[in-house]
């Protein structure tokens, strides 16, 4: 089923598509770049720094999260020298000048594993060179999957799992604690009473960590300036504002998986079904999406650990397992993500909070050794649409 992948406006680009390399047959990173202009793709995640990808990324108009070469971070996790020789040989040529940066992956679903114990210190590394370069705006990740979970489901149970503690949770306590400041008025009362104790703090000479330990805004009690809408808008823009300067995780959530084993509906599983069809702690959850991200929230709380999210990779094979991947419920959970993620909704947990996520993959992986991961494809091998899909795009693009 061929057809054209067409372009509609958004106010916010924040979707996108994941280049990878695992295909025999896969055109190369140049071609997947005149791939995502063609079609109004305006953001990619490559899984290393291809010269070719690289090269052929300049002066498209084309945003990009690059990877870190996972062979690489036992040699880069040595020193800060490395990492910096990385860098200039890597991007400092053409960032930001030829094109944008979003993020920089470090180890790609290394945690849980025995090569976990690389990835924060090439992270702390990385981020000290872009900030020495004055490029803080690109942020440091990393991607997970739910295998560092113990449980996913319901979401409230979940919780991180030993084997990825030790790595996990020092890197999301740092990523947690790093925060880019982009100005110094004052936007909010917020920021104003927190620097009051900072200022206070100095004048005495001190330095000290400071948490929230609680804010919030009442829903009644005081007429028109207690309700459900302020506090809601308060307490939302409270945890946008906290995470906003934040290099986030990067996480992997894919429904297919769930639906494959008979574990779920397929309404569900492909953001179809027209009521909520599971209930966890008074959140009502319309798909397995919602639950699967909420899972990661779920298990951050408990380890008092706000983290920016952003969905590294989901996707939906149209061949490989018979009728549970197909390529109409491929288009349809892809399609019924974009909308999802474009639209404002995130989940039940965090509700009302843009979403970022790169669909998986722009061309089939038929070199996975899963055969439910092979046929994940969105164009063939020839760069043709395998179905017909709509990516978004700023009003401010050009057509």
């Amino acid at each position: 089923m061929l057809s054209t992948i067409k372009k509609l406006q958004a106010d916010i680009l924040y979707s996108g598509v994941v280049y990878g390399t695992s295909g025999n047959n896969t055109p190369d990173a140049a071609a997947a770049i005149t791939v995502c202009r063609k079609h109004g793709i305006r953001r990619i995640r490559i899984l290393d720094t291809d010269e070719l990808a690289i090269q052929s990324l300049k002066s498209m108009g084309i945003e990009a999260t690059v990877g870190v070469k996972d062979e690489d971070l036992p040699v880069l996790a040595s020193s800060y020298e490395a990492v910096k020789s990385w860098f200039e040989a890597n991007l400092k040529p053409y960032v930001p000048f030829e094109f944008v940066v979003n993020y920089i992956v470090v180890g790609n679903q290394f945690i849980p594993g025995p090569n976990g114990k690389y990835v924060l210190p090439v992270v702390k590394n990385l981020q000290r060179v872009l900030a020495d370069n004055k490029l803080s705006q690109i942020k440091v990740a990393t991607l997970v999957s739910t295998a560092v979970l113990r449980a996913v489901f319901p979401p409230s149970k979940a919780a991180f799992s030993a084997k990825a503690e030790g790595d996990l949770i020092p890197l999301l306590q740092h990523l947690q604690a790093t925060v880019t400041h982009t100005h110094r008025s004052y936007w909010n009362m917020f920021d104003a009473l927190v620097d009051a104790f900072v200022w206070a703090m100095e004048k005495r000479e001190l330095i000290v960590k400071m948490v929230i330990g609680e804010t919030g805004w009442p829903s009644t009690g005081n007429g028109q300036t207690t309700t459900p809408e302020l506090a809601r808008t308060y307490n939302q823009n409270f945890l946008r504002h906290i995470t906003a300067g934040q290099s986030p995780i990067l996480i992997e959530v894919c429904p297919c998986y769930f639906f494959a084993d008979g574990l779920i509906c397929q309404d569900f599983a492909t953001f179809s079904a027209h009521k909520a069809v599971y209930w966890d702690n008074g959140l009502g959850y319309w798909n397995m999406f919602d639950a699967l991200v909420d899972a990661f929230v779920w298990a951050m709380e408990k380890r008092e650990l706000i983290v920016k999210m952003v969905i590294g990779e989901t996707g939906w094979p149209s061949t490989g397992n018979g009728q549970t991947t197909t390529p109409e419920l491929a288009r349809t959970y892809n399609q019924n993500f974009l909308r999802h993620i474009t639209a404002g909704q995130c989940t039940p947990k965090r509700p009302n909070t843009y979403g970022e996520g790169f669909v998986y993959s722009m061309f089939d992986e038929n070199g996975k050794l899963e055969a439910g991961d092979q046929g994940v494809g969105i164009f063939d091998a020839n760069e043709k649409p395998v179905y017909h899909l709509y990516f978004l795009y700023p009003k401010s693009a050009s057509n």
